[in-house]
């Protein structure tokens, strides 16, 4: 690698577009709101990324315009792929058409890339069973906040209403059906595919799905919706990020083992999903993730104000209906507080700002995370194991609870992810009050009160402080 201070300059990016960023000197540096790094050599320039943008999966997409005209609403795509190989079990389709042989699907992702490592694949699960909740705090409040950023993900995310529905209900449900693919990747067996990984090949269908149904209606993309790039950046918010947040966030030092071992776990989940071999390579260690992420960052991360209603959203949603009792200003406070203050501005969680009371309870917060870390650090193999044991099968009852044991099957053929017009009203009134900065909830302190019982508790706290008035004085 060059030196990377050959050619000294800043690339301030708030105020460029990504569609005008260009390939930077090498030595530049990059200035992103909270982010700044150096570029280097090993860097992937928006020349080179740009060409990812025009690659969706060919496999997937083949398929859909062969067949997508038969598929009725509910219609379960990957059986409907399970027949189409069974049938065509004889057909020859040797290893110049297997990246395009649809009828080879079902066999080919059963097969392992060259560099699969099963010892390292389990590091990577035990990994992330060790340290829970903390992989999943950083999930929710940093790494679906922080993705919002990016404006090509946003804009199928609003097309499809997908993370948008106008019940918060919904958005928070969707949000749970993303945790649930994760979960049965973490929780499950590697040898037993179906209980594992299937949940990964369907969300590859569903991805495929959104690409045939907007390539329909809106030929007019310039790029394909849901390309290897954007593959990418979902697949290093649930890996790099996760990873990042606990190290340099929250304090917690993770070791070089349990480090490897979740980006090839994450690593071959990316290969399952779709992404082509060659743009994996990164996930072979730590700083090549790094830099790959940085690129990405660099290439087209730009908050709008669509990112900031899509924020508010998820956020509400995830207030409303998740069983953790705390205030709006707790849940805004946690992603303020792991996304820094430059980034919580432009992605629209600056406000309300927080009272005395919640920055204290948020610093707890994080202050018991990093004794938890430490706890989880030391080298203690009979909890650990028991740890894991437990959270196995804790974790997907509380996924099913969350869904009320109605389990999403992402290869399902839905009218619901056809293309709707967009709307940027929120039923929780965030538009309309973003100018006074103000979002008003029924909460105590850090607490959160539902409608119904706020008046009985608020009753009752002033009778409990008339009581201690007269009692004292």
């Amino acid at each position: 690698m060059s030196c990377p201070f050959g050619h000294v300059s800043e690339i301030p990016l708030i105020s460029i577009k990504p569609a005008q960023r260009t390939d930077p000197q090498i030595g530049s540096k990059i200035i992103l709101y909270d982010l700044n790094f150096i570029w280097t050599d090993e860097h992937w320039p928006p020349s080179k990324l740009n060409q990812l943008r025009s690659i969706g999966d060919p496999v997937i997409d083949r398929f859909f315009d062969t067949y997508g005209h038969q598929l009725q609403h509910n219609d379960d795509i990957y059986q409907f792929l399970d027949e189409l190989n069974r049938k065509n079990s004889e057909h020859i389709c040797d290893d110049s058409c297997r990246n395009v042989c649809f009828f080879t699907f079902t066999k080919t992702i059963r097969q392992r890339p060259a560099w699969f490592d099963r010892d390292q694949i389990i590091v990577g699960q035990e990994f992330f069973l060790k340290y829970y909740p903390l992989p999943v705090f950083s999930i929710f409040f940093y790494t679906l906040t922080l993705g919002y950023g990016f404006q090509q993900l946003n804009n199928v995310l609003i097309r499809t209403q997908y993370l948008s529905a106008v019940d918060l209900h919904e958005t928070y449900r969707r949000l749970i059906e993303t945790f649930q693919m994760i979960v049965y990747a973490i929780c499950g067996n590697v040898d037993n595919f179906n209980e594992t990984f299937l949940d990964v090949i369907r969300v590859r269908i569903l991805h495929g799905m959104v690409r045939h149904k907007l390539r329909k209606l809106h030929r007019a993309y310039q790029s394909i919706p849901v390309n290897q790039e954007d593959s990418l950046v979902t697949l290093l918010g649930f890996s790099f990020a996760v990873l990042q947040c606990l190290e340099e966030r929250m304090g917690i030092s993770i070791s070089t083992k349990d480090r490897q071992g979740y980006l090839h776990l994450w690593r071959y989940i990316g290969w399952l999903i779709g992404i082509r071999d060659e743009y994996l390579g990164p996930f072979s260690t730590y700083d090549s993730t790094r830099i790959i992420s940085e690129s990405i960052f660099y290439h087209f991360y730009a908050p709008s104000s669509m990112t900031k209603h899509l924020v508010h959203h998820s956020l509400m949603g995830f207030y409303l209906h998740t069983i953790l009792p705390f205030s709006f200003q707790s849940f805004n406070g946690f992603s303020q507080k792991l996304i820094g203050k430059e980034m919580s501005a432009a992605l629209g969680i600056d406000r309300p700002e927080l009272d005395l009371v919640h920055r204290g309870f948020i610093e707890f917060i994080f202050r018991a995370f990093r004794i938890y870390g430490w706890i989880v650090g030391l080298n203690l193999p009979m909890i650990h194991r028991r740890l894991i044991v437990y959270r196995r099968r804790r974790l997907k009852y509380d996924v099913r609870k969350a869904l009320k044991n109605r389990l999403r099957n992402f290869a399902l053929f839905r009218n619901e992810t056809s293309v709707h017009q967009t709307n940027v009203n929120c039923p929780c009134g965030y538009i309309e009050k973003q100018d006074q900065g103000i979002v008003k909830t029924n909460d105590l302190f850090i607490f959160r009160f539902k409608q119904s019982s706020f008046n009985f508790v608020a009753i009752f706290l002033l009778f409990l402080t008339f009581i201690v008035i007269n009692l004292f004085i």
